[in-house]
């Protein structure tokens, strides 16, 4: 009887101690079980997106945008085009009403020998206005414009040397010596004359001795 009793007393104290020793697992596989859970739980949630702040362009940086783009502007050199170059140097508003028609005639001829026509007219009228010197400089600017045309036309040795006669005064006048004597000469190619005796070869003779004057 009393070896009955202390072996239900063992089997208690076992079970008792195996029921304390399960209680301490139970807690240890929860925090095992919790802590898998929190790791699975943070690898499945997606990471936050960093916030990305964002620049403004407040209206001081516009300001001064907009002055950068001033300034450059304002350092860039501002040329003159070609025709209002031009126009400025052609300004015909000083010639008289000859002059003027003149200059209409060469300008809207179709032909070489109507240009010829208004520009023959056009240097003498400056020949004749030539104590002015806005006509004997402008007569004078004509040399090029009246020899290439010259040039052009069909019998150019037929013609009389009158314009080139006074292309050479004019340019002579002007103090454009050298311009004159080549003038000259381009009439002597073609076997023209000033209609003086002594012709285009006296004609620059003189020039060049005005020349040399000039030059003392």
């Amino acid at each position: 009887m009393y070896l009955y009793k202390r072996a239900q007393r063992l089997a208690k104290e076992e079970q008792r101690q195996a029921q304390r020793a399960a209680e301490k697992l139970v807690p240890l596989e929860d925090e095992v079980v919790s802590s898998t859970k929190t790791q699975s739980e943070s690898l499945a949630e997606p990471e936050a997106p960093v916030p990305v702040r964002p620049i403004s362009i407040g209206p001081d940086a516009e300001i001064e945008q907009e002055a950068e783009i001033e300034s450059e502007i304002e350092s860039t050199p501002v040329v003159a085009s070609v025709s209002e170059s031009s126009e400025s140097a052609m300004d015909e508003s000083w010639a008289n009403d000859k002059l003027a028609s003149a200059l209409i005639e060469y300008r809207n001829a179709a032909t070489a020998e109507e240009k010829h026509a208004g520009l023959l007219q056009a240097i003498g009228e400056c020949y004749k206005q030539r104590k002015e010197q806005s006509y004997c400089e402008y007569g004078a600017g004509l040399a090029a414009d009246y020899q290439a045309v010259f040039a052009q036309l069909p019998s150019p040795a037929n013609e009389k040397g009158t314009a080139f006669m006074q292309l050479a005064t004019l340019l002579n006048d002007s103090g454009q010596f050298d311009g004159a004597i080549k003038v000259c000469q381009t009439a002597m190619g073609y076997g023209l004359t000033d209609g003086t005796v002594t012709g285009f070869e006296g004609r620059i003779a003189r020039i060049e001795k005005a020349k040399q004057k000039v030059a003392k």
